[in-house]
């Protein structure tokens, strides 16, 4: 007939008893119980799925070896919470170890030289409670599957491990007495996440103040996260670090939160995380190698760290939200988030995107330098918003760096790689004071408002350059070293120091604007069409060579041109106006090039031209509101092109020759000549001839001094004239010229004029036309 067994401790016969029990289906009425004296180890039928378990009870300690045939399970169950029973007797066989209920139960003594190893093959399976191992071998050879409960222990173990629930984890150190500040368990074999959400693993809350430490040196699997966590607390830690020289392949999330470290320490090129990483709470992740987690995940810190006071030293330690413990160390990512705290000792944390307004610093890590350094990389967008502190400098190598403090870039410089962008914040930056270092032709991006940028401007292998974007105002405050040019695109530079803006040609774009502080000079500049240069601020400034479509704003000041001895064109206006306002802006022409002006220009200063000549684009380019000056030496050429100025003294040439005669220049104020030269160009034939002309405008309108008039035939036959000729200075309006009285303001150079048989001489016009008309002759 069929029976089953149960197994009780017979105190009598101070031995583990197997009970028979008869059903009482097969008519034996309440039934029969026989009992069986087990000797020395409890064997199992070999059913498929037969179960026989064994139930614990507080403080026993159970000697009997357990057999687990092939394809069992057995169950070692301890019900009460705060039960623990000792299982000391070998476990083998092929079959599976269940532990369930809520107690304890400790596999082996609580001694490592008291334990040996199980040999049991089918595996171990935590299902709830507590289960303690004493010795690498207290779990067999099999996996170990844990559902839930809390594994316990200061041993290695080389099982695998399969995790399909949450589960907690009690290290110990067996070996001190009294318990060392340090309790750690190390799981080397592999673990695989088989949740259908994410499993926690937890460290209990150990009684005083220890760090528990969990190592896991296998490959962690799976397509789920983990969540690691250790209770809130200021006098312990729980710290699970990733060991080993392989790499972990599980791609969820894996959280760090309440008083946990996550410690990175892979070797040889593994990796410890594949997927993103989130630190929060009071926790912290540290590095002890290199490239430990995957190049393309996104590392949020949200912790600011904690405090841990400890007993046996009487110090504080801090731990950051991320640490690297070790110098000289490299970690590339994905993105960095989060408002955590970053300690990077003399290490290099890359980067390709993220946005963190957290804190990094380098400095407090025992033994290691602070140098550190932030890179970034890619293509992408990173933001710094935090008050840094690093001193190793931030590198940008690819993308766009946003700053969004005046601290974000620490303590250190910054290096910008050709075509990379660092982009100010202005809404939450002011200043930035960090020097920055030129590697290729980078831009700067102010998207409104205004920020100034007082760090030193330099350049590294080679002659590198900058690009100004967005609408917004860059304040530049250094003398800067780079040599590549300015290409300002879009908005303002405020350049307030000579030098400014290095060495090289700077390019203003359509609809951008340079501001010219006080003193300030250019080398050369281009301003495009609808972009314009502000200079009313300075008082006096020089431009070596300015071109362009762009406009030129003096205010009250005096802006001299062509220093660098260039041709240059100006098809802008050039004004009064600007940030600081004023009239009577002046225009100085120096240098050996010619400098030709085609806009409507309407500045009330001075027009000097003390080199080289000031040459006209188009008709009436030059101020009619500017008293102009030629010095000796130097030309006003009027191209055949008529203009009208406020006054003009003439120690040079002006001429108003052009290839076809009639042009004039007008003139409502004084006209001096100080030795100078007027070249004017005639067809010499009869009165009717067209000439060019000085012409002498309203009252206040006179001639005087010395003038040689320098007359070219373009195209004349030569013919006679009658009553007064042909005129080439008027006087209209009630204009004066001392050519009426003393007829020596002008004369003819050579004192003649040849067109064919005809020779033409200078005259006084009749003075009753009340005009001055001098002719030829």
């Amino acid at each position: 007939m069929n029976k089953s067994y149960r197994s009780v401790w017979n105190q009598a016969l101070g031995a583990w008893v197997a009970i028979s029990e008869v059903d009482r289906a097969c008519g034996h009425g309440r039934g029969v119980r026989s009992a069986l004296v087990l000797a020395g180890a409890l064997v199992l039928a070999t059913g498929a799925s037969a179960q026989q378990d064994i139930h614990y009870l507080d403080g026993q300690v159970r000697a009997e070896a357990i057999d687990v045939a092939a394809s069992t399970r057995q169950v070692l169950s301890i019900a009460a919470p705060d039960a623990e029973a000792n299982q000391t007797g070998l476990i083998s066989g092929a079959g599976t170890i269940v532990k369930q209920g809520a107690g304890t139960l400790v596999l082996g003594r609580d001694f490592p030289a008291a334990s040996s190893a199980n040999t049991h093959t089918g595996g171990t399976v935590l299902d709830e409670g507590t289960l303690a191992v004493t010795h690498a071998g207290s779990l067999g050879t099999g996996t170990l599957t844990i559902n839930g409960g809390t594994l316990r222990g200061g041993v290695t173990l080389a099982n695998d491990i399969v995790v399909n629930g949450d589960f907690t984890v009690a290290p110990l150190d067996q070996n001190s007495t009294p318990a060392a500040a340090q309790r750690s368990l190390r799981l080397d074999g592999d673990v695989r996440l088989d949740t259908a959400t994410t499993p926690t693993i937890r460290f209990v809350a150990p009684p005083s103040s220890v760090t528990y430490l969990l190592e896991m040196g296998g490959v962690v699997s799976g397509t789920q996260g983990l969540t690691i966590e250790a209770p809130a607390s200021n006098r312990y830690w729980g710290d699970l670090d990733f060991v080993g020289g392989k790499s972990n392949t599980y791609t969820g999330l894996t959280t760090v939160q309440g008083s946990t470290v996550l410690g990175l320490a892979r070797t040889g090129g593994a990796t410890s995380i594949a997927g993103d990483l989130l630190v929060q709470g009071t926790s912290s992740v540290a590095f002890l190698e290199s490239e430990q987690i995957a190049d393309g995940s996104t590392v949020t810190i949200r912790s600011q760290g904690f405090a841990l006071d400890n007993p046996y030293t009487g110090e504080r330690t801090h731990l950051p939200g991320m640490l690297f413990l070790r110098p000289g160390l490299t970690e590339t990512i994905g993105a960095l988030q989060g408002d955590g705290t970053i300690v990077l000792g003399s290490s290099t944390l890359r980067t390709g995107a993220g946005d963190f307004s957290g804190t990094i610093s380098d400095a407090g890590v025992p033994g290691v330098a602070a140098d550190g350094r932030i890179v970034k990389y890619g293509p992408g967008v990173f933001t710094l918003s935090g008050a840094n502190s690093h001193s190793g400098g931030t590198t940008v190598e690819g993308g766009t760096l946003r700053v969004a403090h005046d601290s974000a870039l620490g303590t250190g410089g910054l290096a910008l790689a050709g075509g990379t962008t660092l982009d100010y914040d202005t809404t939450r930056v002011a200043q930035i004071a960090n020097a920055i270092t030129l590697t290729g032709t980078a831009t700067l991006n102010v998207d409104g408002g205004s920020v100034r940028q007082s760090g030193a401007i330099g350049e590294s292998g080679g002659s590198q350059g900058l690009v100004k974007t967005g609408a917004g105002t860059l304040e530049l405050t250094a003398a800067n070293g780079f040599s590549g040019g300015t290409d300002l695109r879009q908005g303002l530079i405020d350049m307030q120091t000579t030098g400014a803006l290095g060495s090289g040609a700077v390019r203003v774009g359509a609809d951008a604007g340079l501001r010219v502080g006080a003193g300030a000079t250019l080398a050369d500049l281009k301003v495009a069409n609808a972009g314009f240069v502000d200079v009313s601020r300075t008082g006096a400034s020089a431009i070596g060579s300015l071109d362009g479509a762009g406009d030129v704003r003096l205010g009250g000041s005096t802006l001299t041109l062509g220093g660098l001895n260039l041709d240059n064109a100006i098809s802008g206006v050039i004004q009064d106006g600007g940030a600081a306002g004023g009239s009577g802006g002046a225009i100085v022409k120096s240098g050996s090039g010619t400098l030709v002006l085609s806009g409507a220009n309407s500045h009330t200063g001075a027009t000097t031209i003390d080199a080289g000549t000031l040459k006209a684009g188009a008709r009436y380019t030059l101020s009619a509101a500017s008293a102009h000056a030629v010095a000796v030496g130097a030309t006003l050429d009027l191209a055949g092109l008529s203009q009208r100025v406020a006054s003009l003294s003439n120690s040079g040439v002006v001429s108003v020759l052009g290839a076809t005669p009639g042009t004039d220049l007008t003139v409502t104020g004084a006209y001096v000549g100080n030795g100078g030269t007027l070249r004017l160009g005639t067809a010499l034939g009869n009165s009717a001839s067209v000439s060019d002309r000085l012409v002498l405008d309203g009252a206040g309108a006179s001639a005087s001094g010395r003038t040689t008039v320098q007359v070219t035939n373009l195209g004349g036959l030569g013919a006679l004239t009658t009553g007064d000729g042909i005129e080439i200075v008027a006087a209209r309006n009630g204009a004066t010229t001392t050519a009426q009285t003393t007829r020596s303001a002008f004369a003819l150079a050579g004192g003649h004029v040849d067109a064919g048989a005809y020779a033409y001489t200078l005259h006084a016009a009749d003075a009753s036309a009340k005009a001055l008309r001098v002719v030829c002759a």
